[in-house]
C-alpha cells in the first residue's frame, strides 16, 4: 500500500490517473518549468503515461512520487518524491514542484520536511541529494531552511534549449536533520519496516 503522509495543511498521496489534468497544468506552466530544464508537456495523455510510469516505478521499488493536495481539496497542486536511488549508499535524490498560486506560503517547506522525516526515519536513508538550478533562489532558500547544505556548483554542465546551464548540488545527512517547530506538527509515519 502506498504510504500516505499527512501534515497540518497537506496530504501527500499516491498519484491517480485522474490527476492527469492537474499534472498537465503543473508541467505545462512556464513559471514552474523555468528552472527545471525540461519542455512543457503538450497533452493530458502525456501525463497519463507519466503517471502510469510513476506508479510502475513505485511498484518496482525504484522511485516514489507523491501528489500534493491540501486537506480542503483533493486536487493535486504539486508533487514531491525521490528517484535515482543509490541503494548501496543509502542515498537518493529528492525533487519537487508546486503550482505558483501556492508559492510563498510555506507549503513546500511543510512537504519537504515531512518527506525528509519519512525518508530518514522510515526508509532509513543515510543522505538525500537535490540537484537544482542555482538561479532558483526560492529552491535554494527552501533547501537551506530544511537543513540541506551546498555540496557543489557545476558550471555549465548540461545543455537545454541550446544553452548551457549550471547545477547546484545540495545534500542532507540523516544525523543533521532536525524537525523544527516552524515545520508544524510532525506527521505520523507508518510503523518501521
Amino acid at each position: 500500500m502506498f504510504p500516505l503522509i499527512s501534515t497540518p495543511r497537506l496530504r501527500l498521496r499516491s498519484f491517480e490517473l485522474s490527476d492527469a489534468r492537474s499534472f498537465y497544468e503543473l508541467m505545462s506552466n512556464r513559471d514552474v518549468l523555468k528552472y527545471l530544464g525540461r519542455d512543457a508537456v503538450t497533452s493530458v495523455e502525456m501525463m497519463e503515461e507519466r503517471i502510469s510510469g510513476i506508479l510502475e516505478s513505485y511498484k518496482n521499488g525504484e522511485a516514489f512520487y507523491w501528489a500534493i493536495c491540501t486537506h480542503d481539496d483533493p486536487k493535486m497542486v504539486g508533487n514531491i518524491g525521490f528517484q535515482n536511488w543509490q541503494k548501496p549508499n543509502n542515498r537518493t535524490e529528492v525533487g519537487y514542484s508546486i503550482m505558483p498560486a501556492f508559492w510563498g506560503k510555506g507549503l513546500m517547506t511543510e512537504a519537504l520536511s515531512a518527506l525528509c522525516l519519512y525518508l530518514f526515519e522510515y526508509m532509513k536513508f543515510h543522505s538525500l541529494e537535490a540537484n537544482i538550478d542555482p538561479a532558483n533562489t526560492g529552491s535554494v532558500k527552501l533547501l537551506e531552511k530544511v537543513g540541506f547544505v551546498k555540496e557543489a556548483h557545476f558550471r555549465e554542465n548540461y545543455v537545454y534549449g541550446g544553452k548551457f546551464w549550471d547545477s547546484g548540488i545540495y545534500s542532507l545527512i540523516d544525523r543533521e536533520f532536525v524537525w523544527k517547530e516552524e515545520f508544524g506538527n510532525k506527521p505520523s509515519l507508518p510503523a518501521n519496516k
